[in-house]
C-alpha cells in the first residue's frame, strides 16, 4: 500500500517538476520596450512637468500613463491567468456508498492522471501564449511612441507656420497701405486696393487659425500622455532635426524588421503554441483515472485496491481535434508568411517616402530656398538704386516667408517618414548621423 501511495506522489512531482515558474506582467512588455526605446520606460521621477516636456520625455510618459495602451496591457494579466489555471494540479474526486442493510461501507478516490500526465505540455503551450499576447503588445507600445513622434512634428510645425503667418500678415498690411497710396495716386483701380485690403485681413484669419491648430496640435499630445482630464500647464519642448540620417538599404532594413517587428515574433509564438498543442492533441482527447478503492466489510477486515478507468479508444480517437489543431497550424503558417510579405512591403514603402522626404527637403533648402532670398535681395538693391518701386519688394519678402513655410512642411513630412520607417522596422533606424550636404 505505501508503495502505491509513494507512486502516486512521485509522479506528481515529476509533473510539477516538469513545469517553469515564469511570470507574465506588464513589466514584461515595459521591459522589451526600453530595449527598443534604448531607454528605461519605467523611470517616471526625472520626468518635471515644471522645465518642459521633451518628446523622449512625452513617449515615457504615454507608455506609463495612455489610457487606451494601459487598458490592453491587462491582457497580459489575463494571459498570465490563464497560465496559472495550466498550471493548476486537478482536485481528486471522491464517491463514497453509504452502508445501508447488506449493503457494505465504500468510497472511492480518482485521481486523473491524464490531466497530470499532460501539465507539462499543456502549460508550455500557456507560457506560449503568454509571449505572444506580451509580443502583441508590444507592437501597441510602438503604435503609441509613433504617435507621439507625429504628434510634436505636427506641433513644431504650427508653431513654425504661426511666427510665418505673422509676418505674411505684417508685410500684407504694409502692401495694402501702398496699395491704397497707389489708388489715391490714381495708379491703381479701387477694387484693386479693396483686395489687397481683403488680403491684408485675410492674413489675420489665417493667424487666428494657426493660433487655434497650435492648441490642438498640444491637446493632442496631451490626451497621448493621458493629461487629458488634467489641466496642468504643460510646456511642450519641440525639436527639429540638425542632421539628415544616413539610410541603409532594403535588405537591411528587412534583416532588422525581421528581428525587431513585435508582430511577426508575436506570430512565431502562436505558431510555437500551435505546434505543442498538436503534439497535446494526440493525447488530449483521452481520459484515464487512476483509482483507489476501499471497502468496509464491518466484522472483517476492509478490502483496499487500485485500479484504472480509462476510456476505449474504439468509436473516438479524437480526429476532431487532431484534424482543427493541424489545420490552425497551416493557417498560422500561412499568416506568418503573410506577415513577412506585408512588412516586406511597409519596409519598402517607409524607406521611398522617407528617401523622397529627404530629397525634396535637401533640394528645396539647398536649392531652391536660396535662389529666392536671392531674388528677394537683388530687389530690395534694385529699389535702393531708385531702379523698381516697393512693391516688388514687398512681394519678393511674401515669396520668402511662403518659402520658408513650404520648408517647414517639407521638414515636418520628413520627420513623420522617420516615425514611419522607426515603426515598419519595429525599433530605431540602424544608422549613422551625416552631416548635410
Amino acid at each position: 500500500m505505501k508503495t502505491k501511495h509513494c507512486f502516486v506522489f512521485a509522479l506528481v512531482c515529476i509533473a510539477q517538476a516538469c513545469v517553469s515558474d515564469r511570470e507574465f506582467n506588464s513589466d514584461y512588455v515595459e521591459s522589451r520596450l526600453e530595449k527598443k526605446l534604448k531607454k528605461s520606460v519605467n523611470d517616471k521621477n526625472d520626468i518635471s512637468l515644471a522645465d518642459g516636456l521633451t518628446e523622449e520625455e512625452a513617449i515615457r510618459l504615454a507608455l506609463k500613463n495612455n489610457p487606451a495602451f494601459r487598458a490592453v496591457l491587462v491582457d497580459i494579466q489575463l494571459s498570465q491567468a490563464e497560465l496559472i489555471q495550466a498550471r493548476m494540479l486537478p482536485n481528486p474526486l471522491f464517491s463514497t456508498n453509504f452502508p445501508a442493510g447488506p449493503k457494505q461501507f465504500e468510497f472511492s478516490l480518482f485521481i486523473p492522471f491524464d490531466v497530470i500526465l499532460l501539465r507539462p505540455n499543456r502549460t508550455e503551450a500557456a507560457e506560449v501564449d503568454c509571449e505572444q499576447v506580451g509580443q502583441s503588445l508590444v507592437k501597441n507600445g510602438l503604435d503609441l511612441i509613433r504617435q507621439v513622434k507625429q504628434a510634436y512634428s505636427n506641433l513644431e510645425l504650427v508653431r513654425k507656420r504661426a511666427k510665418l503667418f505673422e509676418d505674411e500678415a505684417n508685410l500684407r498690411r504694409r502692401m495694402a497701405r501702398f496699395d491704397a497710396l497707389r489708388f489715391e495716386t490714381g495708379e491703381i483701380s479701387e477694387s484693386t486696393a479693396i483686395q489687397s485690403k481683403i488680403n491684408s485681413m485675410d492674413a489675420l484669419r489665417l493667424i487666428n487659425k494657426n493660433q487655434n491648430d497650435v492648441r490642438l496640435a498640444e491637446e493632442a499630445i496631451r490626451s497621448l500622455i493621458g493629461y487629458g482630464e488634467d489641466r496642468t500647464p504643460i510646456q511642450f519642448i519641440t525639436s527639429k532635426i540638425s542632421e539628415i540620417q544616413k539610410i541603409p538599404g532594403e535588405a537591411v532594413l528587412f534583416k532588422a524588421a525581421v528581428v525587431g517587428r513585435p508582430d511577426l515574433k508575436a506570430s512565431e509564438f502562436a505558431l510555437k503554441a500551435s505546434g505543442v498543442r498538436l503534439e497535446l492533441a494526440e493525447w488530449d482527447w483521452l481520459r484515464y483515472l487512476g483509482v483507489l478503492d476501499v471497502n468496509d466489510r464491518k466484522d472483517k477486515n476492509g478490502e483496499v485496491g487500485p485500479g484504472l478507468q480509462f476510456e476505449i479508444p474504439v468509436l473516438n480517437n479524437g480526429e476532431g481535434g487532431k484534424a482543427r489543431t493541424a489545420a490552425n497550424v497551416e493557417k498560422l503558417l500561412r499568416t506568418r508568411a503573410m506577415l513577412k510579405h506585408q512588412i516586406a512591403v511597409e519596409v519598402r514603402l517607409a524607406l521611398l517616402n522617407v528617401n523622397q522626404a529627404q530629397s525634396n527637403y535637401q533640394f528645396w533648402r539647398s536649392k531652391t530656398l536660396p535662389e529666392i532670398q536671392k531674388a528677394a535681395d537683388l530687389a530690395e538693391q534694385e529699389f535702393q538704386a531708385g531702379q523698381i518701386s516697393y512693391l516688388p519688394v514687398l512681394e519678393s519678402k511674401r515669396q520668402v516667408i511662403n518659402a520658408q513655410l513650404t520648408q517647414q512642411q517639407l521638414l515636418n513630412q520628413l520627420q513623420i517618414a522617420y516615425a514611419d520607417l522607426e515603426w515598419s522596422i519595429g525599433g530605431q533606424i540602424p544608422i549613422e548621423s551625416g552631416k548635410n550636404n
